[in-house]
């Protein structure tokens, strides 16, 4: 059995055992609209949106580098819905889908503030996404008046409004 990444690196090098990835993240945009407590995005970097020709790269490099993978799930703290250019990225890896005996599933995880019909029809439309899941918490009354001003200015720290709120 493969207990550790260096072990497993050494068994493919060996050509024993093949290297299977349960999932691989990837984060479309490094930026969000809510402030969730168990969030681990880092809201001082600075915010950026993945490029096409990167993640084409990326995936071209997953896909040949004869590893299994079991999932790519579109997140990693970030909103992926605030990509200004989704329907690009979404054809990217519909392009790289296409013609493919084999893909790796794929995830688009989001808290759904952002989702409405044009962005449901363009994701449905891709024939890229395989599954769309929504990270909902338990909403207190505070933290539902920060959402619903709908601005990232309305919050001051994660999970709290900012001084002046009602």
């Amino acid at each position: 059995m493969i207990s550790n990444a260096h072990e497993a690196l050494a068994d493919r090098e060996s050509g024993v055992a093949p290297i299977f990835l349960e999932w691989f993240n990837i984060e479309l945009a490094s930026r969000c609209n809510l402030r969730c407590k168990w969030c681990s995005l880092d809201f001082d970097k600075p915010s950026v949106n993945m490029d096409e020709a990167l993640l084409g790269k990326a995936l071209d490099e997953l896909l040949s580098s004869g590893w299994t993978i079991g999932e790519i799930a579109l997140h990693n703290g970030g909103e992926a819905l605030m990509h200004p250019r989704l329907p690009a990225i979404l054809d990217v890896i519909a392009a790289r889908r296409a013609g493919r005996e084999s893909f790796p599933f794929i995830s688009l995880l989001t808290n759904g503030v952002l989702m409405n019909e044009r962005k449901a029809g363009q994701i449905l439309a891709s024939g890229a996404v395989d599954m769309v899941r929504f990270s909902v918490g338990r909403v207190s009354d505070r933290d539902r008046r920060c959402r619903e001003r709908k601005s990232v200015n309305a919050l001051a720290t994660k999970n709290r409004c900012t001084p002046n709120a009602p």
